[in-house]
């Protein structure tokens, strides 16, 4: 007994994942899915079968807890925390066997390697006190990644940093890592060149983290807070005093719009209206955020648009922004 079809190493597991068991000899078989820890995820049994073909995917949506980074300087760093490691079990009344560990990737869609794994133009504007965050999927070689530095005395700096061989990496570039600088370039090879333009961020702008189809986390600064709404609930009873007030529970919402963008920055931004998780950045605390928007609100101005959405935290009484 064998199992001769699995997933490939970093495949996406909010897609497809087949796999199949064969020359099976004897009944029932029982395939169980554990996580890399030992963790018993679920399980599927047959009977009178000489071979199984079974979807493993549903059993793996929403496992991967997508950490967020603790380090906010610019450089590489394993993003091996944003993945799912699991192994298969197929066991009879005669034999068991296990598969390989498998690594799996928490995006919806299959990417060769290597890979820039991100969902954003690559003209971007970042300020001073904000990071931004390259998602890279490296193979069975180490990947060349050339930071060039455009100083505003006319000076230009360069300098190589090599990301591992066969995993998942991030490269984080943080304003403040570069004072003297107005643009900085990543050369990723063939896998394009990205351009940041440093300029400071208009006063009460508001930054927005997200996860994305890819498997990536992308930054957005909203120039813009509309507005603040709070709204109290008070929950009263009836007693020898009347109408008294038990509990209270304030929410509060933030209308964000975006800047005047272009068809690609609207296409990418409106990903934050599906995203599973969606974080908002302040002070450089991170705050899990609920979407309330349901329908793209994009308003026009010739070529250019401008997205605009509510959001609120996902816990209760707690104020995002007073």
């Amino acid at each position: 007994m064998t199992f001769d079809l699995l997933p490939a190493q970093h495949a996406p597991c909010a897609s497809s994942l087949r796999c199949s068991v064969v020359d099976v000899t004897a009944s029932p078989l029982v395939i169980r899915i554990f996580h890399g820890d030992g963790t018993l995820l679920g399980q599927k049994r047959f009977t009178d079968v000489t071979e199984a073909s079974f979807e493993i995917a549903p059993y793996l949506r929403g496992l991967v807890d997508f950490q967020l980074p603790t380090e906010t300087s610019s450089g590489i760093e394993s993003a091996a925390d944003r993945q799912l490691a699991i192994y298969l079990e197929a066991e009879t009344p005669d034999e068991r066997v296990q598969s390989p560990l498998l690594i799996l990737r928490p995006a919806d869609e299959e990417s060769a390697k290597p890979a820039l794994l991100t969902t954003l133009p690559r003209e971007r504007l970042l300020a001073p006190g904000e990071w931004d965050e390259l998602s890279f999927l490296v193979g069975s070689s180490p990947h060349p990644l050339k930071i060039v530095e455009y100083r505003r005395d006319g000076t230009i700096h360069d300098a190589v940093q090599m990301l591992p061989m066969a995993a998942l990496w991030c490269y984080r570039v943080a304003a403040d890592d570069y004072p003297e600088a107005d643009t900085l370039l990543i050369d990723a090879g063939t896998l394009g060149t990205l351009r940041y333009t440093f300029l400071p961020a208009p006063e009460g702008s508001c930054r927005l983290t997200w996860q994305s189809h890819r498997g990536s986390l992308e930054h957005y600064t909203f120039p813009r807070v509309e507005r603040v709404e709070q709204t109290i609930e008070r929950n009263r009873a009836y007693g020898d005093k009347g109408h008294l007030v038990t509990s209270l529970e304030r929410e509060e919402r933030l209308i964000l719009t975006s800047a005047l963008e272009g068809e690609e920055w609207m296409q990418a931004l409106a990903e934050i209206l599906v995203a599973e998780h969606v974080w908002l950045l302040r002070e450089g605390l991170y705050t899990e955020v609920d979407i309330l928007t349901d329908e793209a609100e994009i308003a026009r101005y010739g070529t250019l648009r401008s997205l605009t959405i509510t959001l609120r935290s996902r816990l209760k009484n707690d104020l995002l922004w007073s």
